[in-house]
């Protein structure tokens, strides 16, 4: 632990209202968010000051919304006022349910239906046909109750410069304590083969992830950390943990892009890409590095990106696996990373700061008592990982027949010869099958071609016996070769990465050139917010995969 710092207690004691206002108390001075402040210099949001906007934020949703109403956010807001908005809305009783604004009218309306949600607060400037299409679906179902998201100066209106003898008005909590069984907030499945799903968050679930491996790891530090959270969602259960959970329990700074509705109300966030991201690392001075795979996919093959890496004392990927081409270029390179396995229904259950032994296994990931962890095994060498709820961690989804736990559908291999050690396998609904006793997992032939630089995405998909791809090129690959008429010289260009791809393939599915499909730029591939490719982007090239007609085996002599 860093000394002079005050840690709040996790261990039910306190919920996160609580623990706002302990650290504000304690830990006043200490930084929640850090970002560029314009002028080479650093913007610091105190503990107080967040405390401060968080407590705006819930006068302002009170005045409209009733206590223990669900509410959603749909808006496209800076990460220090979504989190301000989402902790106000808490303090407040109203529960808030946060969607992205990724989806469509018809699924964020399926999302409100699943959770009774009768209130919406939204950004409206840019995202009005979002916004007016889920209200249209109300319509008959009587008013929704809609807000605007609260301006910026409205939450902060002392940007980094808050103080204890500024004018503050503490919002008076509901007169009954929450429970900690009660609902904090809602999150959503990706939604990736059909509808986003709601999943429920109790103030236990929340106070189990404020002792998992993550956080403990950074509150067990003596040194000062700086986050790097950049890349991350705020909506997102990524952002959430990361922006949110781990400044709270670990008092450790969260760095993060500038806002910039500071000073255009209607200007429009940052979106993360891979050169912004390792601008804003080396400008917020950060320590150490949360981040989505598909964009260390294209640091790998940047000597300027890695010699900025290896200056990090710890890089964590999630939401996918990393290339092993890539991973390999990063390991050479001297950079410290490994993945974190976590999932919107259960937090991060793997190990962060890894020991020097384990650096080397950067495909493996090391799952962290106390967790109640089930290997079932699904073939010869694949094991569905399965949680079991405890007193340690409670599920936010059961559904698993004897015992409360859940199903992850993630499917896992043993490492050969280190105890403890699995590196992720696939998704079990990925598992195609070619026979009763044959099957591939698609996700390490995505790995390989999504580690080639002209590659931005990559989906495989299935018809009949044989095996197609569907590959997005990056904008390398633009900037270079604008002309999109002749496909043949991306694919050559991809082929020796695909040709590692089939390596995990049978022959008689191997993928071929005559069966790859370059996208087009007008029909992009849809990803998630974690950066993979929707299930949905196929729906889009259906006439083109149906022309392939791939019910026919290719001869042993194909290419």
């Amino acid at each position: 632990m860093v000394k002079g710092l005050q840690y709040p207690p996790v261990d039910g004691s306190l919920l996160h209202t609580d623990i706002l206002e302990f650290n504000a108390t304690n830990n006043p001075d200490a930084t929640f968010f850090i970002f560029p402040d314009g002028s080479g210099g650093l913007c610091k949001v105190s503990h107080l000051e967040f405390y401060r906007a968080s407590h705006r934020a819930a006068h302002l949703v009170r005045g409209r919304f009733k206590e223990g109403q669900v509410v959603a956010v749909i808006a496209r807001i800076d990460t220090v006022l979504q989190h301000a908005l989402t902790m106000g809305m808490i303090i407040a009783g109203v529960i808030p349910q946060m969607i992205s604004y990724r989806l469509s009218a018809d699924a964020v309306a399926h999302l409100m239906r699943a959770t009774s949600c009768g209130g919406l607060i939204r950004s409206r400037h840019d995202l009005h046909d979002l916004t007016a299409g889920v209200e249209a679906q109300f319509s008959s179902e009587g008013a929704l109750e809609t807000m605007e998201v609260p301006s910026f100066t409205e939450v902060y209106p002392k940007l980094g410069h808050e103080t204890a003898s500024d004018a503050f008005e503490r919002f008076d909590a509901p007169a009954k304590r929450s429970a900690l069984q009660d609902i904090t907030l809602y999150l959503h499945t990706s939604g990736s083969t059909g509808y986003p799903k709601p999943v429920r968050h109790t103030h236990q679930m929340g106070l189990n992830w404020c002792n998992q491996a993550p956080v403990a790891d950074f509150r067990a530090s003596e040194k000062k950390i700086n986050l790097g959270t950049m890349a991350l969602p705020a909506f997102h259960v990524s952002g959430l943990y990361n922006q949110l959970y781990v400044p709270l329990a670990a008092l450790t700074p969260a760095c993060v892009f500038a806002p910039t509705s500071a000073k255009d109300p209607k200007a429009l966030p940052t979106a993360p890409d891979a050169q912004n991201v390792l601008e804003s690392i080396q400008s917020t001075s950060a320590d150490a590095l949360i981040i989505y795979p598909s964009i260390l996919e294209q640091w790998a093959s940047s000597e300027k990106a890695l010699e900025v890496l290896k200056s990090l004392s710890y890089i964590g990927f999630i939401g996918s696996a990393l290339s092993p081409k890539s991973g390999e270029i990063l390991l050479k390179a001297g950079v410290r990373f490994t993945g974190v396995y976590a999932a919107t229904e259960l937090g991060a259950l793997t190990a962060s700061i890894l020991d020097e032994s384990d650096w080397e296994h950067w495909q493996y990931v090391r799952f962290v008592d106390p967790y109640g962890i089930r290997w079932v095994q699904k073939s010869k060498n694949l094991y569905e990982c399965q949680v079991l709820s405890t007193d340690k961690l409670q599920v936010a989804v059961e559904n698993l027949d004897d015992v409360p736990g859940y199903a992850s559908g993630d499917l896992f291999e043993k490492h050969p010869t280190v105890e403890g050690l699995w590196k992720y396998a696939g998704r079990a609904k990925n598992l195609f099958l070619l026979s009763e006793r044959e099957g591939v997992i698609i996700e390490p032939v995505e790995l390989a071609i999504v580690g080639n630089r002209y590659v931005k995405a990559a989906k495989v998909f299935q018809s009949g016996r044989r095996f197609g791809l569907l590959v997005e090129p990056s904008v390398e690959w633009y900037s270079s070769n604008p002309d999109e008429s002749d496909p043949s010289r991306f694919v050559d260009a991809i082929w020796p990465d695909v040709q590692l791809g089939n390596q995990h393939i049978p022959l008689p599915a191997v993928i071929t050139q005559d069966v790859i499909i370059v996208t087009s730029k007008t029909k992009p591939l849809q990803l998630s917010a974690k950066g993979t490719v929707m299930d949905s982007s196929l729906k889009a090239y259906d006439t083109e995969i149906a022309q392939l007609g791939l019910f026919t085996v290719p001869s042993v002599g194909s290419t």
